[in-house]
């Protein structure tokens, strides 16, 4: 049986560009010890213990999300995004 609630999701897939420093190798532990990204910056953490920030150069934009679909609520969780509406 459909519920007769219902939630859309679109879930969207951003690329972002961060520019390496001119002629760091990221996977030369001799000098890199580690590096990610987290929050939208590059970390990298340098093995004499030096650390850089780099913020993204380019992003494309959430223009239109890569999946979307409709689906039944029914955990009580989900239903919770009704409530105002039934109080209304």
């Amino acid at each position: 049986m459909s519920s007769q609630f219902k939630l859309v999701f679109a879930t969207y897939a951003v690329e972002r560009i961060f520019k390496v420093p001119k002629g760091l190798d990221l996977y030369d532990r001799s000098i890199v010890q580690k590096w990610c990204v987290e929050w939208d910056i590059l970390h990298i953490y340098y093995t004499d213990g030096r650390f850089k920030q780099i913020y993204p150069c380019r992003s494309d934009g959430l223009m239109y999300p890569k999946r979307k679909g409709i689906y039944d609520a029914d955990s009580e969780d989900e239903k919770e995004f009704f409530k105002e509406e039934e109080e209304e």
